[in-house]
């Protein structure tokens, strides 16, 4: 699903569709992007917010595209299904 639809909910209400449950920590990234990837968020950026007439800071949408890019690995759901963390509750 992306972000880029228009008269879809407001951004802060897809937004905790998608949060962290209270079980869950919290994991600050700190990254820096260059060239192609960076130039590919701010437009991906501009594009949501003349899509959906509000801005989104750039900490909420990377975190909102990495947790689509990982929801959406059926390798990676696979795996972790077969390989669930220590101390994980099922």
């Amino acid at each position: 699903m992306g972000l880029l639809k228009r008269n879809s909910p407001p951004y802060d209400t897809f937004l905790f569709r998608s949060a962290a449950r209270p079980e869950e920590k919290a994991l600050d990234v700190r990254l820096r992007l260059k060239g192609k990837a960076a130039v590919d968020l701010a437009d991906y950026q501009r594009a949501y917010a003349e899509t959906n007439g509000h801005a989104v800071e750039l900490e909420h949408l990377a975190a909102h595209i990495l947790a689509a890019f990982i929801d959406a690995d059926r390798g990676f759901q696979a795996w972790r299904r077969s390989n669930p963390a220590p101390g994980a509750r099922s």
